[in-house]
């Protein structure tokens, strides 16, 4: 959830560490053996129907939210000069919530408690890979 995402990015060094260690979360949070549930988010603005226009614009714009929130991260590395001074922030947050929502949905496969959390550790690698 949100919440824990800025707690997660206060509590870290710098804001890539910080987007880094969130998807590390997200990626403990769905190891075990009972397969973890698929974004509710996702799920929402995938299955609602043209009809039901309300509850699908809201769950967009709970996603948008949290990219925002990962925009803001991505701004102020490039701010603080931990990422490129060219870099792109919402682009860069736009594939986190890609790589978010793709882990969640990997997670839904029988065999991903096994692998989940390598996978959230590649993708917290490849943030940590935006430093310069």
């Amino acid at each position: 959830n949100r919440s824990a995402l800025e707690q997660t990015l206060a509590a870290a060094d710098t804001p890539l560490q910080g987007l880094a260690n969130h998807v590390r979360n997200l990626g403990r949070a769905m190891e075990g053996d009972l397969p973890c549930r698929a974004c509710m988010l996702m799920k929402t603005v995938l299955e609602t129907s043209d009809d039901d226009t309300v509850l699908g614009r809201a769950a967009e714009e709970m996603l948008r939210q949290t990219e925002e929130v990962f925009a803001i991260a991505f701004r102020a590395a490039r701010d603080r000069g931990q990422i490129d001074a060219n870099s792109q922030p919402e682009r860069l947050a736009l594939r986190l919530q890609s790589d978010i929502l793709g882990l969640r949905a990997y997670a839904q496969r029988s065999d991903a408690p096994a692998r989940i959390g390598q996978l959230a550790d590649d993708i917290a690698q490849d943030i940590e890979a935006l430093a310069s």
